[in-house]
């Protein structure tokens, strides 16, 4: 008879055979001992009394032993006629592997009734499903209920099938049936793909106590949730603010101490002119920061982790949002709650974007000082020149390289980031992402379950991107959130339900997320069509360790010989015999076999299925056993939903239907972008959107000669009133005399005379007026006009600056 993996036999041992004897030995005697009454009293005509056959008392001790003996001998020439026919003489010699059978199963996962009834504790994945029937006192008498067995432990898990294959309703509506129908439920996060699943769950869900969300990015014109990925980082760079220090009069200083609000306006002013250092503990904002642009723009594949390509311009973007963060939170923390929400909300990804479109593809043109021509000046370059030394944004920035490279190296940092950034300028997202409607904390840590979909178009990729950024966001935020909770654990599971995950862009650090996820609370179910899905995401290395993680993977069919080729071999080998005949003898051999070849993997049945558990080693009783894969098939094949689960159907169902959230249509992309500088003498530069504009000091305008700083001393020598009037009584400089005092604020705009008139020595104004070198706002030789026009001796005779 041919080999058939359906009724693939136990192994059966030596030792079988020998306690098969032992049982067999005492019905065998009674037998004998049967034959021996019945024979006498044939030969000696006696009439056979009742219960005569089975009486043994007559027996004597010698003649017990010897009918006993013999009764022996008979067991165990049969028992060895077995042995040597069903036996495995060579047990393992070829191959020890076979499929778990259902007895076992029962013993080592959780049973739950397969449809409709609530059952207590936790729900999990489903492993195999059997049917048992039921012995009722009212008609009909018998009947015949399903249930599932179910792996509730810790445990990512993978489902293997092509499209139109059966990955929905052969496990994964059955996955969310059990998960939905648990007292203590689970959060789920599901990557829905045209939207079939939030379709099919989203009413039987809220039936059962689920708080339903959609984040709709297919039809978003019916509404949606909104969701800001720099809400965190708001947040956090806020509290840095508000936790600040500063030095001042050389003693460091917090400025979460100063509760007069003129003197925190003060200081703030000191520190925008640099009159004041101060130290930013941005490291939270920062890491977060950090995380988002990792996975906005994710590594190659097979990439070795320090590609300039990728890491520039991640310093690029991760320079902006910090730099976003600090123009407005910096206003929003003197202002009353509602007024401060105004400068919070312009802390958006949409905003980032507008703002490295003006910077980035904004010039200023300078007018060289020798020669012909102009330079051109990059405004990001004089936006982050600005900031003052070790400020976050500006820390980035130099990271980044994109100052000072030459320009074919700036204009690919500037593409990647500006690619990355394309997608949230889109009106749609734009407004999706421009806020936050529920706190993504509360998945794990909120008093109600939620099932948030995340539908996107199959048909526009870079959709696609969301899912991946919103999943690694959301397990960012928990997993924070962990640090703080009893045990570093979610108070709720949460389940990411990575439909599709093929189509999605590569999760950055996925692998780590996969096996740190499971001792907070959180696991992961991902659906593929075959191995080369995840392959092509992430490499043939990364791919392999992702799987790795995987501790149950439910294999339906493939086509693909690779993916076949690997669970066949996984599945494990076995060892058959083989019988030749000829000539009135039989030879019989032992043979290596695979318990499923590739070839039978592509032909499966409906309802059968693979699974591989590799992290399975004890049972519900914490009896250690074998992780032996499980073959579905037969009695345990797994139902289909659209025939055992009618409520989890998406047909006749509608996207208006769904519970979708109509607020963000208010928001006016008008607020978010950054407030206006009031210019009263405007930059010149290269025109660009206009819809964002820094907060900065304006940038003096300097394309034209007539239009450029003029000098702020002449050449001649300086009138008797300037040079008495130049010279303070006690021969220092006259940082009090009213004419200079009058003609510096002739020269100088308002601001700069004020920061002029603060400095109390020659080494403080010579800092002032290098800045303003390096500023463009004077040159050389006007710094020198000033040193030497003002720093005078007593006799009004002038003194070379030193």
């Amino acid at each position: 008879m041919a080999y058939d993996p359906r009724k693939s036999r136990l192994i059966l041992s030596a030792s079988f055979f020998v306690k098969l004897g032992a049982i067999m030995s005492i019905p065998t005697f009674f037998l004998i001992n049967s034959l021996r009454v019945y024979f006498r009293s044939v030969l000696l005509s006696q009439p056979l009394e009742k219960g005569a056959l089975l009486r043994v008392n007559d027996l004597s001790t010698t003649d017990l032993l010897f009918v006993y003996s013999i009764a022996c001998l008979i067991v165990s020439i049969f028992v060895f006629a077995l042995y040597r026919n069903l036996g495995d003489i060579n047990a393992g010699a070829e191959g020890s592997r076979r499929f778990a059978t259902l007895r076992e199963l029962k013993k080592e996962y959780k049973i739950v009734p397969d449809r409709q009834e609530m059952f207590e504790g936790v729900g999990g994945f489903p492993i195999s499903h059997f049917y048992k029937y039921i012995f009722k006192k009212e008609f009909p008498y018998v009947t015949r209920k399903g249930f599932l067995l179910i792996e509730t432990g810790e445990a990512n898990n993978q489902v293997l099938a092509p499209t139109r294959g059966g990955k929905g309703e052969n496990i994964i509506k059955q996955y969310f049936d059990v998960l939905s129908r648990a007292k203590d439920k689970a959060s789920l996060i599901i990557n829905d793909m045209k939207g079939e699943l939030a379709l099919a769950c989203s009413a039987i869900f809220t039936k059962r106590g689920y708080k339903v969300l959609i984040l709709n990015f297919i039809r978003p014109e019916l509404g949606s949730i909104q969701i800001n990925p720099l809400d965190d980082i708001r947040d956090a760079y806020e509290d840095a603010l508000k936790h600040r220090k500063y030095l001042e009069d050389g003693d460091w200083k917090e400025y979460a101490d100063i509760e007069d609000e003129e003197e925190r306006v003060r200081v703030e002013r000191d520190i925008h002119s640099g009159m004041i250092q101060e130290e930013i503990d941005a490291g939270v904002a920062v890491d977060l920061t950090s995380a988002l642009c990792a996975q906005l723009i994710p590594q190659k594949k097979n990439s070795s982790g320090d590609d300039f390509w990728i890491n520039s311009p991640r310093s690029l973007m991760a320079a902006l949002i910090l730099y976003i963060c600090d123009v407005n939170l910096r206003k929003a923390i003197y202002l009353d709650e509602a007024a401060a929400e105004k400068y919070r909300a312009k802390v958006t990804l949409y905003t980032t974007a507008i703002t490295l479109n003006h910077l980035g593809g904004s010039y200023e043109e300078k007018k060289k000082k020798v020669g012909m021509g102009v330079d051109k000046f990059n405004l990001l370059d004089k936006t982050f020149t600005k900031l003052p030394e070790g400020h976050p944004a500006k820390n980035e920035y130099s990271t980044s390289k994109f100052a000072g490279e030459a320009p074919q190296t700036r204009a690919g940092i500037f593409s990647g980031c500006a690619n990355a950034l394309t997608l949230f300028m889109k009106p749609s997202i734009a407004k999706i992402t421009a806020k936050s409607t529920f706190r993504m904390e509360d998945l794990g840590f909120g008093d109600e379950p939620i099932a948030l979909f995340m539908i996107m178009p199959e048909a526009d990729k870079t959709y696609h991107a969301l899912s991946s950024l919103y999943t690694s966001m959301i397990y960012q935020v928990l997993t924070r959130r962990c640090l703080t909770a009893p045990g570093q654990r979610c108070k709720r599971n949460v389940k990411f339900v990575l439909d599709e995950k093929g189509q999605m862009v590569p999760i950055e650090n996925y692998s780590a997320m996969c096996s740190m996820g499971l001792g907070k609370g959180i696991d992961f179910m991902q659906a593929l069509q075959d191995d080369n899905q995840l392959e092509d995401l992430y490499g043939r290395e990364k791919a392999n360790i992702i799987r790795q993680g995987m501790s149950n993977e439910f294999f339906i069919i493939s086509k693909d010989k690779d993916t076949t080729e690997r669970v066949s071999r996984e599945v494990g080998h076995t060892q058959i015999y083989t019988r030749a005949r000829g000539s009135g003898n039989s030879d019989e051999r032992v043979k290596r076999r695979r318990l499923l070849e590739p070839d039978e993997l592509a032909e499966l049945m409906e309802g059968e299925a693979i699974v591989l558990r590799v992290t399975k080693r004890k049972d519900r009783k914490g009896r250690k056993i074998r992780p032996r894969p499980i073959f579905n098939t037969g009695k345990t094949m797994m139902p289909y939903a659209w025939k055992e689960l009618p409520e989890f159907t998406s047909r006749d169902r509608f996207f208006e239907d769904l519970p979708l959230d109509q607020s963000y249509k208010s928001i006016i992309l008008g607020d978010l972008m950054l407030d206006k500088a009031i210019d009263n003498n405007p930059p010149s530069y290269t025109p660009g959107p206009t819809l964002a504009e820094i907060t900065d000091p304006p940038i003096e305008k300097e394309t034209q000669p007539d239009d450029r700083v003029r000098p702020l001393f002449t050449e001649e020598a300086p009138t008797e009133e300037k040079a008495q009037g130049s010279v303070s009584k006690n021969g220092e400089y006259p940082w009090d005399d009213a004419v200079f005092q009058r003609q510096l604020k002739l020269l100088l705009p308002e601001a700069l005379f004020e920061l002029m008139l603060k400095r109390q020595s020659e080494q403080n104004l010579r800092h002032i007026l290098q800045k303003l070198v390096s500023d463009g706002s004077i040159n050389q030789t006007d710094m020198t006009a000033i040193l030497q026009t003002f720093f005078v001796t007593e006799g009004g005779e002038r003194r070379a600056a030193t």
